[in-house]
């Protein structure tokens, strides 16, 4: 699952998630919405795969029967990660970075905590979605440390 990876994928072998990463251009709702059609979206300003800060990339746990897209439900068996699990990225130049789960989380869905960079220390990974499923009333987010 995690060979012959495309640039801007991102696998989650244990959860059988895999999707494209589709760059957010604008920080708005309208913008966000048009990457979540066609993968995971990267928030705009966060850092990149393999980069000192916090790779931020959200994506659905559900979504609405209408709505356009395959990746309505990506992340939505998200809250079952593991500790210790691993997860996949590439960047644009097909290039793969390995993260390994220490922290999966619920917060609040106003806590923007979760986007900082961290003072560029570490090389880290945030997973987001939507939770419960079928609500937008708290988040799910999962971070990841390079390995």
């Amino acid at each position: 699952i995690t060979t012959n990876m495309k640039a801007n994928t991102l696998v989650v072998p244990s959860l059988g998630i895999r999707a494209p990463i589709i760059y957010a251009l604008e920080e708005n709702e309208k913008s966000f919405q048009a990457a979540l059609i066609n993968g995971v979206a990267h928030y705009p300003g966060t850092a990149n795969a393999g980069e000192l800060g916090n790779v931020y990339i959200f994506g659905h746990s559900s979504d609405y029967v209408t709505s356009k897209g395959n990746y309505k439900h990506v992340f939505s068996l998200l809250p079952r990660v593991k500790i210790g699990a691993e997860i996949f990225i590439t960047d644009k130049n097909g290039n793969k970075f390995i993260y390994t789960v220490y922290n999966s989380r619920k917060v609040a869905a106003d806590d923007v905590s979760v986007l900082s960079q961290q003072d560029y220390k570490k090389k880290l990974l945030t997973l987001q979605t939507s939770y419960p499923i079928g609500t937008a009333l708290a988040r799910w987010v999962v971070v990841g440390e390079l390995r």
